[in-house]
């Protein structure tokens, strides 16, 4: 930031708002970068998981819809649980004139991906922390808007804590929102066998605490956390027929998964083709053809 620019200015409002936020937390750039936490990724996966999530058109048009359903004006003061690399909050802070949005993560390495790419126009409305979802650093009622985006299926423990946290932050009118992919309903045990193995195929990367839910199952962790005036939800579905998982969010767990079902029981295989794609071996390559689904849920406190 240059010398001038309004992100240099303790008076300005961002700023100064900031300092409200963040009130408690000495220094919290600098306890970032000297007390943080064993990262999640490292450096080199966070660059690329940050690439790959740029390539993806249909990512950008998830943002968009979550950034509508934020209903923001301008000078709302918004927390991004589990920012990442900051893809969503970079998008929410173009939205912000009057606002800022601050975001926390437990993962060091994605944070820093995340300063080295946000535009030097909005380092003024967009600020970092390291923290936990479960136990977030800020005192109650000072934030209009709170989200998670592509995160809510990492979260270890009873998933209801993290909607008792953001339910606390916001003040009063606030809106959470939850934006994650999800399994089709489960109807049966073919279906059970079906999520074992894809969860399988997720936690050999991201650890057994990892965990896909149905918007239903969402919904209900929604309303069990914490008491809403309103709750709703709604489900955006991605049709794909490519030669790579280009673009599809999370799709190389999904075709890890699709691998090891041709080894399955029949009744299981034809399920997963059923309600997710199919995976089809085409010379040295292969082919993937299907839907998935993501699930946009929130509550008005």
């Amino acid at each position: 930031m240059n010398e001038g620019d309004e992100g240099s200015d303790p008076s300005s409002p961002s700023r100064t708002t900031a300092r409200v936020l963040f009130r408690g937390l000495t220094n919290y750039n600098d306890t970032m970068m000297n007390h943080e936490p064993r990262p999640f990724h490292d450096y080199d996966h966070a660059r690329e998981y940050d690439r790959i999530s740029s390539q993806s058109d249909f990512r950008a048009q998830l943002a968009e819809r979550l950034r509508d359903l934020l209903e923001l004006s301008g000078n709302e003061s918004v927390l991004d649980i589990a920012t990442g690399t900051g893809r969503f909050a970079r998008g929410v802070a173009e939205r912000l004139t009057g606002g800022l949005i601050a975001g926390i993560d437990g993962a060091a390495a994605m944070l820093r991906v995340g300063r080295e790419e946000i535009e030097n126009a909005l380092f003024n409305r967009y600020f970092q922390i390291i923290g936990m979802a479960q136990t977030l650093p800020f005192a109650s009622e000072i934030f209009d808007r709170a989200f998670v985006a592509f995160a809510f299926h990492h979260f270890g423990g009873p998933p209801e804590a993290i909607v008792r946290e953001a339910h606390r932050v916001l003040k009063p009118g606030g809106r959470f929102v939850i934006l994650d992919p999800v399994f089709q309903e489960p109807r049966d045990q073919v279906d059970n066998a079906v999520h074992n193995i894809v969860h399988q195929a997720f936690r050999r990367v991201h650890g057994e605490e990892f965990r896909l839910y149905s918007t239903a199952e969402i919904e209900t962790i929604l309303r069990n956390g914490a008491v809403w005036k309103a709750t709703s939800a709604e489900i955006q579905r991605l049709s794909f027929d490519q030669k790579n998982p280009e673009g599809i969010p999370t799709a190389r767990h999904w075709v890890e998964a699709a691998a090891e079902l041709l080894n399955q029981p029949d009744d299981v295989r034809r399920r997963f083709e059923e309600n997710y794609f199919r995976y089809i071996n085409e010379g040295e390559g292969y082919r993937i053809t299907g839907r998935l689904s993501y699930a946009i849920v929130w509550g008005s406190k």
